[in-house]
């Protein structure tokens, strides 16, 4: 029996080290939220809200990361929420108590010329990591959370793309975390990301509206 124990203590460490965490002292939450489906999904890009699977298989996304840690991943089963559906592209974190320090999700798409939207909430710890959007690794986003980012809830930003259109290119999202060896991190979610279209009355209501708001 304390065999056995020891065994399952062993397995639950083992479990702990490779577990995702919002901080270095692994913190996550009881659940305490459900599950949203946006519904309309004409602009969205292949796989843009992350519900192909995870980084382990069936994402259209390339998930790169210096751990062993799986960054797409569901936030309600940590006791915080997805935007929509039941995974978002998860930038920064630990994995095991330590905090990572390179992480993108990238994948070679169309692009129409459209404005490239997503979403996004931070979770932040010591305002030092860099998220940041690049198109065939020139960068068209840079962001770096604040104290003021921290569970604002999902926020819209977008780019304008105009200069690929009618190309294929590499659009990833990435981050660096230049607190790492101190064990220093913070947290960006990105979910939704989709090809604004004009010729959808709703779709360009609401980018007005957007515009409005930056």
């Amino acid at each position: 029996m304390k065999k056995l124990m020891f065994s399952l203590a062993l397995l639950a460490m083992a479990c702990a080290a490779g577990a995702n965490s919002f901080t270095a002292d692994g913190t996550v939450f009881e659940p305490a939220y459900g599950y949203h489906s946006v519904g309309e999904r004409m602009g969205l890009v292949n796989d843009g809200s992350f519900e192909f699977g995870t980084c382990a298989g069936g994402t259209a996304w390339t998930c790169t990361t210096d751990n062993a840690c799986d960054w797409i991943a569901d936030l309600a089963a940590l006791g915080l929420w997805n935007y929509d559906g039941n995974h978002i592209a998860w930038l920064g974190g630990f994995c095991g108590g330590l905090a990572g320090c390179a992480t993108s999700f990238c994948q070679i798409l169309f692009f129409d010329g459209c404005p490239l939207s997503w979403y996004w909430m931070a979770y932040v710890n010591d305002q030092i990591m860099h998220m940041y959007v690049t198109v065939d690794g020139t960068t068209i986003y840079d962001f770096y959370p604040t104290l003021g980012d921290h569970l604002l809830d999902y926020q819209m930003y977008f780019c304008d793309t105009s200069q690929y259109q009618g190309g294929t290119h590499e659009l990833c999202f990435a981050m660096d975390n230049p607190g790492c060896a101190s064990n220093l991190g913070d947290n960006v979610f990105i979910d939704y990301v989709e090809f604004w279209d004009f010729s959808s009355p709703t779709e360009a209501a609401s980018i007005s509206t957007v515009k409005a708001m930056y």
